[in-house]
C-alpha cells in the first residue's frame, strides 16, 4: 500500500509517470484479481451446487474477463484499465495483440505455473507416487530458480525506473516495446477523432453502431470497477491493522459429518449414523497422518484428501470449494 499512498505526490513533478504511480497501478491489477477470486470462493462457499464452477474455473474466467476490459482500454485509452485509473498511458501506437497476451495471458500462466509447484512440491514431500515423478522432481528443483530469476529481474527494473536509467520498471512493459506517459485528454480527442475518420464508410455503419453501443458498456462497467477498485483500496487500509476483514474471520465448522452430506447417494454408508470419532470420512477407516481441512473443520488421511483435493478441489464432506494450501496436519 506504500506504493499507493505515494502515488499522488509527484504528479507533474516530471514528465514521465514516478515509480510510485507505475508500482500502483500493478498493485491495483494484482488486487482486482485477488478481488474477484474471493468473490468467486465467497458465491462457491455459500451455494457450492450452484456457484462452485466459479471457483474450479476462477482462473479462466478472470483471464476471459481481464481479456475483455484491457481489450477495450488499450483500443479506446491506449492504456490498461490500471494504468487508466492513476492517469497514465502508453506511449505510441500500442502493438494490441502483444500488449493483451502480457496483460492478461502471462499472470494467468504465472498463477497457474505456481498452483503446479505447490501442488506436485506437496506430494514430492508425501512421496506420493505418481507417473510423472521424474518431470515433477526436475520441475520442484527448477522453479524456484525460475521465479527468483522474474521477480529479481521485476526489481532491478523498477530500480533502474526509480533510478531514471530506464524507460520500463517491468519486464511485461518491456516486452511490450512501450513505456509509460501521463495520460494527455487532447491527445485522446485526436486519435478518437483520426480512428472515426478512419470508420466513415457507409457500409461499416451497422457496424459502428454496435460498437459504440458496446464501447457504451464497456465504459460503464469500467466505471463500476473503478468504484470497485476505489473500495478496495479503501477495505485494504481499513483492515490493514486490524482483525476484522472477512479472510481473518474463517469459515464456521460445520456439524460431524451423516447422510444429510451425503442424500444423493449415501457415500459414506452410514445412513443416518455419525461418522465415528478418529474414521476418515474418505476410505473410512482409522485415520493416519491426521489432516484438517481448514475450509470445513474436517480430519482425514493425509493421502486420503490430498488426492481428492488434487482431483475434486473441494471438501468432499460439505462439498465447499477448497484447495491443498487449506490442508493443515496434526502433530501429536
Amino acid at each position: 500500500m506504500s506504493s499507493q499512498y505515494g502515488a499522488h505526490l509527484s504528479y507533474g513533478a516530471a514528465v514521465r509517470p514516478s515509480v510510485f504511480e507505475v508500482l500502483a497501478q500493478e498493485n491495483l491489477a494484482l488486487g482486482l484479481r485477488t478481488a474477484l477470486k474471493y468473490v468467486a470462493h465467497f458465491g462457491a462457499q455459500n451455494q457450492p451446487a450452484k456457484w462452485g464452477f466459479l471457483y474450479k474455473y476462477a482462473d479462466e474466467i478472470i483471464l476471459a474477463l481481464e481479456f475483455l476490459m484491457q481489450y477495450h482500454h488499450l483500443k479506446k485509452y491506449n492504456a490498461s484499465f490500471a494504468e487508466r485509473f492513476y492517469g497514465l498511458a502508453r506511449e505510441g501506437k500500442v502493438k494490441l495483440a502483444r500488449c493483451l497476451l502480457l496483460l492478461s495471458l502471462l499472470p494467468y500462466l504465472r498463477s497457474k505455473l505456481e498452483q503446479l509447484y505447490q501442488d506436485w512440491k506437496l506430494q514430492a514431500a508425501e512421496h506420493v507416487r505418481s507417473r510423472n515423478e521424474r518431470p515433477r522432481n526436475f520441475y520442484i528443483r527448477i522453479y524456484p530458480y525460475l521465479h527468483f530469476f522474474f521477480e529479481g529481474s521485476y526489481f532491478a527494473l523498477s530500480l533502474l525506473y526509480a533510478l531514471g536509467k530506464s524507460n520500463y520498471h517491468s519486464i511485461p512493459l518491456f516486452l511490450s516495446g512501450t513505456s509509460l506517459e501521463y495520460f494527455n485528454r487532447e491527445r485522446h480527442q485526436r486519435r478518437v477523432s483520426l480512428l472515426s475518420a478512419e470508420k466513415s464508410s457507409w457500409y461499416l455503419t451497422p457496424l459502428l453502431i454496435t460498437g459504440r453501443t458496446l464501447s457504451r458498456a464497456a465504459d460503464h462497467a469500467t466505471t463500476v470497477l473503478m468504484t470497485g477498485a476505489f473500495l478496495l483500496q479503501f477495505l485494504e487500509w481499513w483492515y490493514q491493522n486490524s482483525d476484522l476483514s472477512p479472510l481473518h474471520r474463517g469459515t464456521v465448522v460445520p456439524p460431524s459429518p451423516t447422510r444429510r452430506f451425503g442424500d444423493k447417494d449415501d457415500w459414506l454408508g452410514l445412513g443416518d449414523r455419525s461418522l465415528p470419532k478418529g474414521i476418515c470420512p474418505l476410505c473410512k477407516e482409522a485415520v493416519v497422518n491426521e489432516t484438517v481441512l481448514a475450509t470445513s473443520g474436517l480430519a482425514f488421511c493425509y493421502s486420503c484428501i490430498l488426492k481428492h483435493l488434487l482431483e475434486h478441489n473441494s471438501c468432499p464432506v460439505t462439498g465447499y470449494p477448497t484447495s491443498v494450501e487449506a490442508l493443515i496436519q496434526v502433530y501429536k
